[in-house]
């Protein structure tokens, strides 16, 4: 509905009878339209609340007036009621309706109102209302006008800091829901009539209010008015004590007088004071306004930027930083400053660098610094004095303190066992890490998600230190432990695990022993555990610092390359080893390059008991991948029990069954607290054959011996039985190629290859065969070969199969791990061939191509194409026998047959590579006797894979065995 202007000529206007008083509540610092009433709408009602401390003593109330802040006209308001309440002290306004007429309120006023003009403007109430003094005091304000119009009053408010006052408005019909709780009051005079026996409040002469530069004994001057026989005065440099009466502020008390004189006020202090004034016949009490002045500043005013320091905790003997304390003079006085000085110099050290006595300027500061000292441990205070003259006696000074302190703790661990699990995620007591620096710390993980430790060595998701190794790495990362004091540990000894990388890396983890003289020692330096991802157990014997005090460094230098070394810490034990400590020596062994069927020099292997106890180790177990190409000699009983400083060995010989790398590991079980020691073994095989199928023909006065000739580091994918023949039928290019892939197991020499093949017809010849190095993307290198055989350098082929050998002009050489392909080419238009024959499935190496090489193409088979190397730089002066001797009997005329069909496959001819001899081989040695293994005669120098015996005797049995010598 529109907004309708009411024009009532009713005036309610309340003219204060002449002798009327009033209590003036409010600051007029905010205004509201809310509180007391809100004529913009029909209907609204408000609940406020006015405290003890703001009406002061029980009077009789005879009017209400409020301050209105706009300039409203002849604002008529109709159907308005007020209602009063006495309410205990500290009442807490709620924003329910309140229904005064329901709750035990008093009816003090109903009528209409009349808002003209600003100011102070209200109304006389129907019946005085007794306030009795002690309540707070409660007002409710019902507009029940019915209508509303523009140029409402507004009213003068004050911010009571919490919650004072709630109110409710609404259009068509009183609202009796919740309103609106606020933190304000709408400003109030309350008109009373003084009741007989009521003190006049008292009004301030001297100084005057806000006034400044008085001086420190300034007479504090008032008027007292009727009915008044005693006063208080209360005076604070705390506003809060004014409004609470605070017995440390009263300074006159029960006493008439009009003034007071001070004493040694504090210079440049804003103070507050405040009248009381009683009478003691009715005992009622009137309160002044609070007011204020400044005393005059004759002295710098001084202060201290931090007020107080807490060093907080340190360990004992560990180096601190000094703290700045600022000392600044914020007055435009200048002064002397006397002295600077600290208690406890034992644990706290002054750093200054002032002269005393020291002109402080005005508005200036100076810096001094207090360093905590940790030579002792214990909780410490002390104090921090800067002094300047007394203005008031010239034998006293003033002192501005800060208090200080600080805890020092000795972390030094003296019994053992000594446990660090580091299971928190917060550094342990007494450790520290150096530097803090992202990247290039220690730090806490429970996980690391690059190339550490996935979980903690316990597995039991607690946390433990680590390194992340993110290349590049600029700072060596070192982790401190707390001190250990092997005064009377006789056998101190250190465990932990410990974790580098998932994958090749230099990283390492050195272990360095600090004495208190700051001697370092290096006790051990670990590097990746032979490509091991595994946390690793350590034991380290400390007896070198039996009866010293040592900080243990757990110092990383990570790899400087790459980003897989990650270094992982956990579970540092220390204990007084009265139980055994196992010590294997050497902790690793790789064994020099060894033919495979020969045996390497042997190496030892020694288990002792480092420390005191019964070391009880059981037999040696020796498993992996190539546990088969090592030889365990040992002749101990198990399990043995050795005693402090006794030990036993055991020796390993290589003997490797497979050409390349071959690795094993020793384990040994005994019965410490680790429980277990390995030991990884590695080598390379390599294959320097013997001669074979070693035939022979007697006849009644000699015996002809024949073999083939040894295969010298041969490289092969196929099993030797041929199970088919492939061709490229009327190719139409020369984009058809096969390739077999190798990567080599030794530092070498590839010297030759060889294919077995078949030709088609007459002239249909392979039109290339390549070795080739890969290409980055795991193909043949077709554009560089490494060496190119043409067509015309085939041979005219023979059915059923040829081998076919080509060598490189230079050898082509290789370390370990290079990939090399053999690649052969088919020619233009063959009709009938050539063929390559292919074995059972074999490593998934063979692949053919019909684009030229841009695409390859993995075949079910496995080409026969095989690759021969010998090794760099190795001297071989060995002999190398076959396994069983060849039975031959005179006058037998033939004791050697061979078969070379089966059902459906054929096995591949021998492969004779004479013209390697010239290379490696050296010589045959055949020998003879005539009991199995037991040869009494021996043929030297022979230099070709045949030998005529003439020197045999009719009618005997004779066993011979033939040796190829190496160069």
């Amino acid at each position: 509905m529109k907004k309708i202007f009411l024009l009532i000529l009713l005036l309610s206007l309340a003219i204060s009878p002449v002798f009327a008083s009033f209590v003036e509540i409010g600051d007029a610092t905010s205004s509201t339209v809310n509180i007391p009433l809100n004529g913009y709408w029909d209907y609204s009602w408000s609940n406020s609340i006015y405290t003890t401390a703001q009406v002061g003593a029980a009077i009789d109330i005879t009017e209400l007036q409020f301050n209105v802040s706009n300039n409203p006209t002849n604002y008529l308001m109709s159907n308005q009621t007020i209602y009063m309440k006495n309410v205990v002290a500290g009442t807490n306004v709620s924003n329910p309706y309140p229904d005064p007429a329901s709750n035990g309120f008093t009816l003090v006023y109903d009528g209409s109102v009349t808002f003209t003009g600003s100011g102070w403007q209200g109304v006389t109430l129907l019946n005085p209302f007794v306030y009795d003094g002690t309540s707070d005091l409660q007002i409710i304000w019902i507009n029940e006008d019915g209508t509303y119009a523009n140029g409402n009053p507004n009213f003068h408010s004050t911010d009571m800091g919490h919650a004072v006052a709630a109110y409710k408005y609404n259009d068509g019909s009183f609202p009796t829901s919740n309103g609106s709780i606020v933190n304000y009051v709408a400003d109030i005079k309350l008109g009373y009539v003084p009741v007989p026996g009521t003190p006049d409040v008292a009004t301030q002469i001297a100084p005057l209010d806000g006034s400044i530069d008085q001086a420190p004994d300034v007479m504090l001057e008032w008027s007292l008015g009727a009915d008044t026989d005693l006063v208080d005065l209360y005076l604070s440099t705390t506003l809060a004590d004014m409004e609470n009466h605070e017995a440390t502020a009263l300074v006159v008390d029960d006493v008439y007088t009009t003034s007071f004189v001070t004493s040694a006020l504090t210079e440049g202090t804003e103070y507050f004071w405040q009248v009381v004034t009683i009478n003691s016949g009715s005992g009622i009490e009137f309160t002044s306004p609070v007011w204020s002045f400044t005393t005059i500043a004759t002295t710098p005013t001084i202060s201290l930027n931090p007020t107080s320091i807490d060093f907080g905790t340190f360990l004992i003997n560990v180096e601190t930083t000094q703290q700045a304390i600022v000392v600044s003079n914020t007055s435009d006085i200048a002064g002397p400053v006397t002295e600077i000085s600290l208690t406890n110099s034992t644990n706290f050290e002054l750093i200054s660098d002032i002269t005393i006595p020291y002109t402080f300027d005005g508005n200036s500061n100076f810096t001094v610094y207090v360093k905590p000292l940790t030579q002792t441990a214990g909780n410490f205070t002390g104090i921090l004095s800067v002094k300047e003259p007394d203005p008031n006696n010239a034998l006293l000074t003033i002192e501005h303190n800060m208090d200080l302190s600080l805890t020092v703790q000795d972390v030094t661990v003296a019994t053992f066992p000594f446990t660090e699990s580091f299971d928190t995620n917060v550094l342990a007591l007494g450790w520290s890490i150096d530097p803090v620096v992202s990247g290039d710390s220690w730090e806490i993980f429970n996980s690391n998600p690059g190339y550490g430790a996935s979980a903690d060595a316990t597995g039991n998701g607690g946390y433990f230190m680590g390194v992340d190794d993110s290349s590049p790495q600029l700072e060596v990362a070192h982790l401190y432990s707390r001190p250990f004091n092997f005064t009377g540990v006789t056998a101190p000894t250190l465990t932990f695990n410990y974790w580098i990388g998932t994958a090749n890396n230099t990283s390492e983890l050195n272990v360095d022993v600090i004495t208190a003289d700051n001697v370092v020692t290096t006790i051990t330096t670990l590097t990746e555990p032979a490509g091991a991802s595994e946390w690793t157990p350590v034991s380290l014997n400390l007896a070198d610092f039996v009866d010293q005090t040592v900080t243990l460094d757990f110092r990383v230098i990570e790899d400087q390359s790459g980003y897989r070394g990650d270094v992982c810490l956990d579970d540092v034990h220390i204990y007084q080893a009265t139980q055994p400590i196992t010590l294997v020596t050497p902790q690793d062994h790789a064994f020099h390059l060894t033919n495979i069927g020969w045996n390497s020099t042997a190496q030892t292997f020694t288990v002792e008991n480092i420390a005191q106890g019964t070391l009880t180790v059981s037999q040696p177990l020796l498993t992996g991948d190539h546990a088969s190409s090592f030889i365990v000699t040992d002749i101990n009983s198990y399990p043995v029990d050795l005693l402090a400083g006794e030990s036993i060995t055991f020796n390993v010989i290589f003997n490797p069954n497979t050409v390349g790398d071959c690795t094993a590991t020793i384990t040994i079980t005994d019965n410490t607290a680790i429980g277990e020691t390995t030991i990884n073994l590695t080598g390379i095989g390599y294959g320097l054959n013997a001669p074979t199928n070693l035939a022979s023909n007697a006849d009644v006065s000699e015996v002809a011996l024949s073999w083939d000739v040894p295969v010298i580091g041969e490289l092969k994918h196929d099993n030797g039985v041929v199970i088919q023949n492939l061709w490229v039928t009327h190719p139409s290019s020369t984009d058809h190629m096969f390739y077999s892939k190798y990567q080599a197991p030794i530092d070498g020499t590839l010297n030759e290859i060889a294919m077995y093949l078949i030709n088609g017809g007459i002239n249909e010849f392979f039109e290339s065969a390549k070795i080739c190095s890969d290409n980055g993307s795991g193909s043949p290198d077709l554009s560089n070969p490494l060496a190119t055989f043409s067509a015309d350098e085939f041979p005219a082929l023979t059915f059923p199969h040829t081998w076919v050998t080509f060598t490189p002009e230079t050898a082509i050489e290789l370390s370990t791990g290079d990939i090399f392909y053999i690649v052969l080419q088919w020619p233009e238009g063959n009709e009938s061939g050539p063929y390559i024959a292919a074995s059972t499935l074999g490593s998934g190496s063979s692949y053919r191509t019909d684009d030229g090489g841009s695409t390859w193409t993995p075949y079910n088979a496995e080409w026969f194409m095989r690759g021969y190397m010998s090794p760099t730089g190795r001297n071989y002066g060995q002999v190398v026998t076959i396994g069983e001797p060849v039975v031959n009997t005179l006058p037998a005329s033939n004791v050697y047959s061979r078969s070379i069909k089966s059902t459906d496959s054929l096995v591949a001819q021998r492969l004779t590579r004479e013209n390697q001899t010239r290379e490696t081989l050296l010589s045959y040695t055949v020998k003879r006797g005539i009991e199995t293994g037991v040869y009494d005669n021996t043929f030297t120098g022979i230099t070709e894979p045949t030998y005529l015996d003439n020197t045999v005797v009719t009618n005997t049995n004779y066993f011979y065995t033939v040796s190829a010598v190496y160069a």
